[in-house]
């Protein structure tokens, strides 16, 4: 019991003494937000992290999008949480001097960096005993909630907007395959919205139409993968849908465990647990 101690003593004095290491001449200084500029205004944002091609989200006409390393509609929760940086309240703030050794608050030459518009912010460590994040920006260093770092090193395909049909879109048509027995039939079904009315062939009730159109305006797949990191070969297109943008022509794919939709037209795969195939498709009858 006293070796247990005495060890636990030694690391509490070894982790107070880096404390006050890695926060030696620390200015206490007005705690305000880490940038003036405001969330509203910006329009372009980079990721760049070592090993890694950067990802680039760009906003036109109100709707985020990636721009590179491939072209999909953006995740708009996500968007919100990079962007959440500049009002995160600041735990500690400090100016950078130039003599100081910033690999010590773990920045070097490939450190991760956000960049907002024109400004960057840099990632270091997380400090060992409050468990918040060195981010620099400018000539200042800060202490944040380490709450965009980790959504930072995620892949790029977590940031693909995972809802199947984007928001406000109206549909006018779709064309599904029927379903027999869990797979998928030869067998189709068109809905055609005719003076405000769902209405098909072969002829199905009208509450039914009616959910089935309501399930693809909500669904929101698991992950979103780009068509061209997609590696099926079994992948006809046997569905479409119309809407006042034009034509979308769709590959729907059940397996035990998936069901896969590819959209052809935006290049994108989009995954869903098997179960959805209950609320997505219809049985022959």
């Amino acid at each position: 019991m006293k070796k247990a101690f005495v060890i636990n003593l030694v690391l509490f004095s070894v982790l107070l003494g880096l404390y006050f290491y890695l926060n030696q001449d620390v200015i206490d200084e007005p705690l305000q937000s880490i940038s003036t500029i405001h969330p509203d205004d910006i329009n372009i944002i980079t990721i760049e992290k070592n090993g890694h091609a950067a990802l680039n989200l760009i906003q036109h006409n109100a709707h985020w999008q990636i721009d590179s390393p491939f072209s999909a509609p953006a995740n708009h929760t996500r968007i919100q949480l990079l962007l959440s940086l500049l009002s995160q309240p600041i735990y500690r703030q400090q100016t950078i001097k130039p003599e100081q050794d910033m690999t010590v608050f773990g920045f070097h030459e490939h450190s991760m960096s956000l960049i907002l518009n024109h400004s960057r912010f840099i990632f270091g460590d997380i400090d060992p005993l409050h468990h918040y994040r060195y981010v620099r920006h400018q000539n200042k260093l800060y202490l944040l909630e380490d709450t965009v770092y980790p959504l930072l090193n995620s892949a790029a395909t977590n940031f693909i907007d995972n809802q199947l049909l984007a928001k406000n879109t109206i549909l006018t048509s779709l064309t599904l395959p029927l379903t027999q027995e869990g797979q998928i039939s030869d067998q189709t079904i068109t809905l055609n919205k005719i003076d405000g009315q769902w209405h098909s062939s072969p002829p199905r009730s009208m509450d039914k139409l009616t959910t089935l159109i309501d399930h693809w305006h909500y669904a929101q797949a698991m992950q979103v993968i780009p068509l061209s990191q997609y590696h099926n070969t079994e992948n006809n297109i046997n569905a479409s849908w119309n809407t006042k943008h034009g034509k979308s022509e769709l590959a729907i794919k059940i397996d035990s465990n998936n069901v896969m939709i590819t959209n052809f037209n935006a290049g994108l795969v989009y995954q869903f647990p098997h179960a959805i195939y209950q609320q997505l498709l219809l049985p022959i009858e």
